[in-house]
């Protein structure tokens, strides 16, 4: 006796952007099925910056339970350990790295 049972699986759009003062140099967009991870991508900091961390647009949790909130800090290798349940878009963070920051201006 053969019979079919259907599989449905669900994909989620996963993003990746980056913030002034670099660019994403990896992968910008990928689908990953439900309860599944990222691959994650590579990010630029243009001259006199370094990148400094990934956001996300909403609470994600990591492989381990870890929860961290929209808009904190994910680490280069979180973000592969990241658990895809939703849509998501991951912007990359730069700071400044070039040294003193002259600001020509007299306060009183």
């Amino acid at each position: 006796v053969s019979s079919q049972i259907p599989i449905l699986a669900e994909y989620n759009n996963v993003k990746y952007k980056a913030s002034l003062n670099g660019k994403i140099t990896g992968a910008t967009k990928e689908e990953v099925f439900t309860g599944l991870n990222a691959h994650g991508t590579t990010a630029q900091a243009d001259p006199k910056y370094k990148f400094d961390k990934f956001t996300a647009d909403k609470d994600v949790k990591l492989k381990d339970g870890t929860l961290i909130q929209k808009g904190n800090k994910i680490t280069k290798s979180q973000l592969k350990e990241v658990v895809i349940t939703e849509d998501t878009v991951f912007t990359a963070q730069f700071v400044y790295d070039g040294g003193q920051i002259k600001i020509n201006k007299t306060f009183k």
